[in-house]
């Protein structure tokens, strides 16, 4: 059909299809009827999917701007809607409009974590290094051990989405000691970490005295210091004595013929009648006697006592004159026989300076003796 265009509903002519309007000097009012304008079709796509409804829109005019669209985020990526990649007024052709969307790396919750304490929660990008910024972690020590922090378990590694990272930990065992204390003094000291087998101390030895032997020691360290008690007892060693023609009398340092290490034993010898002391000794030492007393220091051994008499010479004179007297053969009724001063003479003479020697003539017989002390038949 023809269309009708009227100016101020005056219909204009057209000159081989063109409508010229002249005078144009005032406001006019163009009005074409018998005229349908095309429409065209508007297709919203977002990653090349239709999104929406696909709008109909008449020549030149404006397409509906839709509901902004979303799209899901990937795992390295979120997407956020800038605009449409084509204006959507004065649509003159069929036309697909895409999305466009703004791209930001994304970020995950990376925590660092120590015996259930959160030491640092930070928002990492996604193949980002994630690093711990907070002080060294700490664990606190025990009675057993004490720990050092080793690394984040698992393996800090670029992201790739929420992680948590656990403090390890190395322990050390703590060291303790063991006292050794002997009669009560303190003498050696050892140091073993908790749980090491222990080995005991040999104590050093003490002559003349038997240890008694360590207080319980543990096999394994525990987790504290340990005190031992040990103890030397003083030995006691026999005392025998050899004395023939004598005795010996202990005065200080022997009960029941014993003697203990160390102590001071003291002792007198008497000899028999007749016999004089020749000589003291103790397991081969010779002793001499400071008033009348032998003493000696009691070693880390028994000891043998051994006393040699020897008879006493004034005794031997004065026997030996008696023999020599008896071989005089004097008859009981002779003169000399009767007469003692004469016998008695003749003895001193045989002992020579010997004096205080008294005589007995008793029938024949004779008994002869020095110092009222010494005397032989």
């Amino acid at each position: 059909s023809v269309p009708v265009v009227k100016v101020n509903d005056v219909p204009l002519e057209a000159v081989q299809g063109v409508y010229t309007i002249a005078d144009i000097g005032e406001a006019k009012t163009v009005t074409v009827d018998g005229v349908t304008l095309n429409s065209y079709t508007v297709t919203f796509k977002v990653d090349g999917n239709v999104y929406g409804e696909v709008q109909t829109v008449s020549h030149g005019a404006n397409a509906e701007t839709p509901v902004p669209p979303t799209k899901d985020a990937t795992a390295s990526t979120v997407y956020t809607f800038n605009s449409w990649d084509k204006a959507l007024t004065n649509i003159t052709a069929d036309v697909e409009i895409n999305a466009v969307f703004d791209e930001t790396v994304r970020k995950y919750t990376v925590k660092f974590v120590s015996e259930g304490q959160e030491l640092q929660s930070t928002e990492v990008e996604y193949g980002t290094l994630p690093v711990y910024a907070g002080a060294t972690p700490q664990k606190s020590a025990t009675a057993e051990y004490t720990f050092t922090f080793d690394k984040w378990t698992p393996d800090v590694a670029e992201v790739t989405g929420e992680a948590t990272y656990t403090a390890v930990f190395t322990q050390q065992a703590r060291e303790y000691n063991i006292q050794y204390y002997v009669d009560n003094e303190l003498k050696y000291t050892d140091t073993f970490a908790y749980g090491a087998a222990v080995t005991a101390r040999n104590p050093e030895s003490r002559e003349g005295y038997t240890f008694s032997g360590w207080s319980t020691i543990p096999e394994i360290m525990p987790a504290e210091n340990v005190r031992v008690d040990g103890s030397f007892a003083v030995n006691s060693y026999d005392v025998t004595v050899s004395a023939e023609n004598g005795s010996v009398n202990f005065t200080e340092g022997v009960a029941e013929n014993k003697a203990n290490y160390g102590t001071t034993v003291k002792f007198t010898v008497t000899p028999n009648e007749n016999y004089v002391v020749q000589e003291v000794k103790y397991n081969g030492t010779l002793l001499t006697a400071e008033a009348g007393v032998y003493s000696f220091t009691m070693p880390a051994e028994n000891v043998a006592i051994t006393c040699v008499f020897a008879e006493d010479p004034d005794y031997i004179l004065v026997r030996n004159a008696v023999a020599a007297i008896s071989e005089m053969q004097f008859a009981a009724s002779s003169e000399e026989a009767a007469n003692a001063e004469t016998a008695l003479a003749k003895v001193k003479a045989l002992l020579g300076t010997i004096e205080n020697v008294s005589l007995q003539v008793n029938a024949g017989s004779f008994n002869a003796a020095v110092d009222g002390t010494h005397s032989a038949p």
